[in-house]
């Protein structure tokens, strides 16, 4: 069964879906070496490494697609706009700003 078939009306859902670009790789690549050096340093191979929860591949749907075909309501902002909204600046570093390229995904089942 999927998220739709197991949702009661009223179920939400919010996903943050990442762009996987050459920056955004090359980012997470040095975030990659500094958990690792963390493992290392611990000694514990259970530090979190949220990249293990990362789908690489283009075979994988984007999720308000999916849910829009889902009938589900659905609410799209990428990271740089919701940093707007606040009035925040945007980063200027490179390997900083590869990470505000994510889309904040929330949606609802009527």
């Amino acid at each position: 069964a999927d998220i739709d078939a197991l949702s009661a009306p009223g179920s939400r859902a919010c996903i943050e879906d990442f762009t996987f670009d050459d920056a955004a790789r090359e980012a997470y690549e040095q975030r990659r070496v500094k958990t690792d050096e963390l493992r290392q340093r611990l000694g514990d191979e259970n530090v979190f490494d949220p990249g293990d929860l990362w789908y690489t591949d283009d075979e994988r749907r984007d999720p308000a697609a999916w849910f829009d075909t889902h009938n589900w309501r659905v609410e799209s902002l990428t990271g740089s706009d919701y940093l707007t909204q606040l009035g925040r600046p945007l980063p200027q570093e490179p390997s900083v700003a590869a990470t505000f390229r994510a889309v904040f995904v929330s949606a609802e089942k009527p």
